[in-house]
């Protein structure tokens, strides 16, 4: 009897856990209307460049050691190289990365993109933004701000962006 609960315990466990680790939100917009609702903020590449958030297609926080905000950089880059006027921001979370040092193999890494690439080491972008997880991302353009947490792939990127 023992070992049938214990079972049963386990298998909605796992059921518990692949749901809520492969459920996809859908693209809901977080404002409509003539301009968006993202922070009016200015933030500073790694090459010391100042950027401004509402100039970018799509801004995405992440970490060097995430799998998810992987698949999302190679998602970035399908986008980057398929649309001609696609502009993203990418925010690491300094904050919760293991290893400083990390950051900067991976960003060396990522020589052929076109992208923003921040650190956000006072948390300022991330607080900002309410940033609970990674990755976390923002898809804009000039009537709608998208906000998902979770992976955006390059076809919902196109889709988004030829609105």
């Amino acid at each position: 009897m023992k070992k049938r609960v214990f079972v049963i315990a386990l298998l909605l466990t796992i059921a518990f856990v692949l749901h809520t680790y492969t459920w996809q939100e859908p693209l809901v917009p977080v404002s409509t209307g003539s301009g968006n609702s993202l922070p009016d903020t200015t933030l500073m590449t790694v090459n010391g460049e100042a950027i401004h958030i509402h100039e970018e297609s799509f801004v995405f926080f992440f970490t060097t050691w995430c799998e998810y905000c992987h698949e999302q950089w190679q998602e970035v880059l399908k986008a980057e190289e398929e649309l001609e006027d696609f502009r993203f921001t990418a925010i690491n979370v300094s904050s919760a990365e293991y290893s400083k040092e990390d950051i900067g193999v991976f960003i060396d890494s990522l020589q052929d993109t076109n992208g923003h690439i921040v650190i956000d080491s006072n948390q300022e972008a991330e607080q900002l933004f309410a940033v609970k997880g990674v990755p976390t991302s923002f898809l804009i353009n000039d009537q709608t701000v998208i906000r998902r947490d979770g992976l955006v792939t390059a076809e919902e990127l196109r889709s988004f962006l030829r609105q």
